[in-house]
């Protein structure tokens, strides 16, 4: 098992890709901490990793917050007395060009996307310098390398956490941290639907994100936990600083 004897903090574990990854990560031996601001999801997927032999724990927590961000880092080390994965999952995202987004709208999408990856690993990286070893994994978006309609808070909060990432990797390589990113295409989880749903017309909404990549169809969850998987491995012991598009094939073109 890639993850044997490893602890795997996971925001935004509840759903999405940030719960595929939980559930990969378990299989693979990483015991997995699940965090997010409602505890009915998270206690869903902790129960499943349990039930299948895992072990998992549930910790509320707002990642804009500060204080917050702090105890849920508290509470993983008090409990596992390390950190060796941290997987940055939680996310949201606006619909609008920079006239139509509000300046609340496109603040709420940067405190998310943004602040919210800056906290983890800043209260995060310090055990992880402290073991002399960790891996950091922050999901962007295919958004955040290439410009894109309508989307220009989800963008631009993307296209900073692929900077910030490259900058922590510079920070901290020599110290064993590694810090590397993935940016996903069009993937179908509970947000995405949800935006979909907005649409004037769903169903052509739906067709049109699915066959915008070169392999016509969207990404599944599970794909993207592959990958991420890759990266918190010692399979990726020499690669810190990269951006990795799993993306169906979009940003090739």
């Amino acid at each position: 098992m890639k993850l044997q004897h490893k602890v795997a903090l996971i925001t935004g574990g509840g759903t999405g890709i940030g719960r595929a990854c939980a559930v990969l990560f378990a299989q693979e031996g990483a015991k997995v901490a699940l965090v997010g601001r409602r505890m009915e999801p998270l206690q869903e997927v902790e129960r499943q990793i349990q039930h299948a032999g895992g072990a998992a724990l549930s910790v509320p927590a707002d990642v804009t917050n500060e204080a917050e961000v702090r105890r849920m880092v508290e509470t993983v080390i008090n409990q596992w007395g390390r950190i060796d994965v941290l997987l940055n999952s939680a996310g949201t995202s606006a619909k609008g060009s920079v006239v139509e987004t509000s300046v609340e709208e496109f603040d709420r999408v940067m405190q998310v996307n943004v602040r919210g990856t800056f906290l983890t690993c800043k209260y995060v990286i310090p055990h992880m310098l402290r073991q002399k070893s960790g891996s950091i994994i922050n999901i962007a978006s295919m958004f955040g390398l290439v410009g894109v309609p309508q989307r220009v808070a989800y963008a631009t909060s993307k296209g900073a956490v692929i900077n910030m990432t490259r900058a922590m990797a510079m920070d901290h390589a020599a110290d064993g941290v590694r810090v590397n990113c993935l940016a996903p295409g069009w993937v179908a989880t509970e947000l995405s639907l949800h935006m979909i749903s907005l649409e004037p017309d769903p169903t052509a909404a739906l067709q049109a994100r699915q066959t915008m990549h070169p392999i016509p169809r969207g990404g599944k969850p599970e794909e993207v936990a592959a990958a991420a998987l890759y990266l918190a491995s010692d399979d990726a012991q020499w690669v810190t600083g990269v951006c990795l598009p799993v993306d169906g094939g979009y940003t090739a073109r």
